[in-house]
């Protein structure tokens, strides 16, 4: 709740700063755009369910086909480094996961919230690094973008997903429900 509350309260700082910072009046998205979205989420999957660590430094090429809908395409990028237990395996490694989605915006102006659905997939190594897990998720995200100008903005979001984990080698397959992730990146347009 602590981590909700602290997305919300960025949200309405960034809102706030209207007057700090001069935006586009001529609008923000417009058919043809593309961007680069650049994101540190934070995954809310809990290690010790799923015994593991998502990619959390991603990329997503963003594409406006409306001055309101967005088409998304993202890599993902996780390093995973430690010193062995003794007696046990190293847990290092390097995670990757690929995302396609799509986003509806309620509003072209300056603060602009949107709605949007994201399917991604995963290879992500467990802590120990024994085997590679494959995670399957479809999801949910809602948030806000904040121009700053009609080539830089602000967005912070949620993310609730449906997630399906598959740790290979005959273990256990895990699939759970709700919130997993949130975040604050920066989109740059082009």
């Amino acid at each position: 709740m602590k981590k909700i509350a602290l997305v919300t309260a960025a949200l309405i700082a960034v809102a706030g700063s209207q007057t700090v910072f001069a935006a586009s009046q001529s609008g923000n998205l417009t058919a043809g755009t593309f961007g680069i979205n650049v994101s540190t989420q934070a995954s809310l999957i809990s290690t010790a369910v799923v015994g593991a660590v998502e990619p959390n430094f991603t990329i997503t090429g963003k594409y406006a086909i409306a001055h309101d809908v967005v088409l998304l395409a993202g890599l993902g990028i996780g390093f995973i480094g430690g010193n062995a237990p003794a007696g046990g395996t190293s847990p290092s490694g390097t995670d990757y996961a690929f995302l396609v989605g799509g986003r509806k915006y309620f509003s072209s102006g300056d603060f602009s919230p949107y709605f949007g659905g994201r399917f991604e997939y995963a290879r992500i190594t467990p802590l120990g690094g024994a085997t590679t897990d494959s995670v399957f998720s479809l999801g949910a995200e809602a948030g806000a973008e904040y121009f700053l100008n009609k080539h830089f903005s602000l967005e912070g979001g949620i993310g609730f997903r449906y997630t399906s984990v598959d740790p290979g080698n005959n273990g256990t397959k895990i699939s759970f429900f709700g919130t997993t992730n949130y975040g604050l990146s920066a989109n740059f347009y082009f």
